[in-house]
């Protein structure tokens, strides 16, 4: 085999010394014999790998961002998959078992395990995420400074979206003191509301106490539940509709201002 380390002699002359030798005689500049190329200083070798290892870094962080960004959107897809499908089979059979709403939802059982520890943390789980939901309808409608009819609409097309996507009973709150209290502050939410639309005249102010809100809650329910094909818009028209023709005085039942903005 042949020994092409520098060591190796020819004619007396080893081969990079012969190499550097008819350079010099030439006039040519020494060039790398790895390389090929021209001979740079130490210091502008260091700049150029300096340059070439923070390109390098730069890429590779750009990749793991990338890469932590779509782990994290596939986990959140992932959690609201479990949420939904719980609060479905949940609502359906509340002895449904974590395995099953894994396989429903369509996401391994032991990611569900390490998020939720047990039937009663997902339920909770649900619970909260639909509390949220429901504040954020509250929040939007404005129940308290927006006309009327027009934040009894939007109430209304909120909450029956939330109803459909969460079909869970908020009132299995019970077992959970914070989200008891979250719970009753809705219903004193919704209560003012209500009060204050008798106090304009859109609602029957001789009805006894709570019939309003327990027909509004019956409407909300049959119609996120039995009338799924209607989407949240026109379900809120017919759910404003039977309310005021339950409890609403005849001169509002056909009222422009329930049409929402």
């Amino acid at each position: 085999m042949c020994d092409l380390s520098p060591q190796n002699r020819h004619g007396g002359i080893s081969v990079a010394s012969g190499f550097a030798q008819r350079a010099r005689a030439g006039g040519a500049r020494p060039r790398s014999i790895a390389t090929g190329s021209i001979r740079q200083s130490p210091q502008r070798c260091d700049d150029y790998v300096l340059k070439r290892v923070r390109r390098v870094t730069q890429v590779l962080t750009s990749v793991t961002e990338s890469t932590l960004k779509a782990m994290r959107a596939d986990a959140e897809r992932n959690i609201e998959a479990v949420l939904r499908t719980g609060a479905r089979l949940l609502a359906e059979d509340p002895g449904t078992s974590i395995a099953t709403i894994a396989a429903a939802a369509g996401v391994d059982r032991r990611t569900v395990y390490r998020r939720f520890a047990s039937r009663e943390a997902l339920r909770d789980a649900v619970l909260h995420t639909k509390l949220d939901a429901v504040d954020a309808v509250l929040d939007d409608a404005r129940l308290d400074t927006a006309p009327v009819g027009v934040a009894l609409h939007r109430f209304m097309e909120g909450v029956i979206a939330v109803a459909r996507r969460y079909p869970i009973d908020l009132d299995q709150a019970h077992s959970d003191a914070e989200s008891c209290t979250r719970r009753l502050g809705q219903h004193d939410r919704i209560a003012a509301f209500l009060r204050r639309a008798i106090d304009e005249g859109l609602i029957r102010g001789d009805l006894p106490e709570g019939i309003a809100a327990a027909l509004l809650k019956q409407i909300v329910g049959v119609l996120a539940r039995q009338f799924r094909d209607y989407d949240p818009v026109h379900a809120a028209d017919m759910a404003v509709d039977a309310l005021l023709r339950g409890a609403g005085h005849n001169v509002h039942r056909n009222s422009p201002q329930l049409i929402a903005a």
